[in-house]
């Protein structure tokens, strides 16, 4: 089977615009025009070719599936040309070339959702302010009132406009009945206004006590969303799935689970076990590694991000293979545990 990446002279994991370029390139280099060898017109036919397979994303993924499985067969024919392709790297493959073209609207969503509770907590706090200023707002009129009930001001004196003229009219003035002599009308008057304003005065306070009372009430009642675990949690629970691994129990790892989980976008529970069996049986030794672990705690979810690293011993062969990647988890609870709901990620195996 031709290489066509070697044909173009460009790695495996080339852009669409390097292969283009390299292609333009090496079309200048050995165009016809150039000369008559027989030999330029066969590697200008082999450059064209090859290009037609790798610019389009379909029949690359399709001769990359190939290429992964026909290197596999000539391996356990004997030929050590190139390193085995197992079953996980032809599956991984796949999946990294779906999982590309969903990951970023995936990353979207989980942004929106973050943005939508900050709002909500932004809206939480203004509607807050709102109710202090209110109160605030409150007290003044009060205040202003009182001082208003303390200092009435009383115009002894109108004036009125009739017929371009002004006239002052002085106030109506009420008739003082006299008192009988075994009533007491020496008596200041100004008492019983003092009383009234006294006992105005010790209302208004207890409206105001009442509002503060109520507000301190609203105030401690308020309490911040909890949030879905702690990191002590997290670390826990990628330490448990470390070590099931380790010990190749892929029970113990799809125990991990949730129901709904799905891996790359795309493969749901079924699919994970499967992968998971298949790659386990083909070991006669592995060990997972999980590095610059980023963990980010939210009231509903929990995202984590790492770099991963596989140290593989191949049954088969007793050869020993090293996967390297990020990947990015998202936890969810379910019967109170912490569960796997997505896992996404990409992967490098070094030559």
């Amino acid at each position: 089977m031709k290489d066509f990446y070697k044909i173009l002279g460009v790695k495996e994991d080339a852009s669409e615009e390097e292969i283009r370029e390299r292609w333009v390139e090496l079309t200048k280099l050995y165009h016809p025009d150039r000369g008559e060898d027989i030999a330029s017109d066969e590697k200008i036919r082999e450059i064209n070719e090859a290009y037609q397979v790798l610019k389009h994303s379909s029949t690359r993924v399709e001769y990359d599936l190939k290429k992964a499985f026909n290197h596999k067969d000539r391996r356990r024919k004997g030929t050590v040309h190139f390193k085995r392709w197992g079953v996980p790297a032809s599956i991984l493959i796949i999946l990294i070339i779906v999982g590309v073209i969903y990951i970023k609207n995936f990353e979207t969503n989980q942004i929106n959702q973050i943005s939508q509770i900050n709002q909500r907590d932004q809206i939480n706090e203004k509607d807050q302010k709102n109710q202090i200023d209110q109160i605030d707002q409150t007290n003044q009129r009060h205040q202003k009132d009182q001082r208003n009930q303390k200092d009435p001001i009383t115009p002894s004196i109108a004036m009125a406009a009739t017929k371009g003229k002004v006239k002052l009219l002085q106030p109506p003035q009420n008739r003082i009945t006299p008192l009988p002599n075994d009533v007491v009308a020496n008596k200041p008057t100004t008492s019983i206004n003092q009383t009234d304003q006294s006992n105005q005065t010790n209302q208004i306070n207890e409206i105001n006590q009442t509002d503060q009372i109520n507000l301190k009430i609203e105030l401690a009642q308020f309490k911040p969303p909890s949030l879905l675990a702690t990191e002590d949690e997290v670390k826990k629970f990628f330490n448990n799935y470390v070590n099931y691994y380790n010990r190749k129990d892929a029970k113990g790892i799809l125990s991990l689970f949730s129901s709904k989980a799905i891996q790359n976008q795309k493969d749901g529970l079924e699919e994970i076990r499967k992968i998971y069996a298949d790659f386990l049986s083909e070991d006669q030794e592995i060990r997972y590694f999980l590095h610059d672990m980023k963990i980010e705690i939210y009231q509903n979810a929990v995202e984590v991000k790492v770099r991963y690293e596989i140290e593989q011993i191949v049954k088969e062969t007793g050869e020993k293979e090293v996967w390297r990647g990020p990947i990015r988890w998202v936890l969810i609870k379910e019967d109170g545990k912490l569960k796997i709901l997505s896992m996404d990620y990409k992967y490098h195996r070094p030559l």
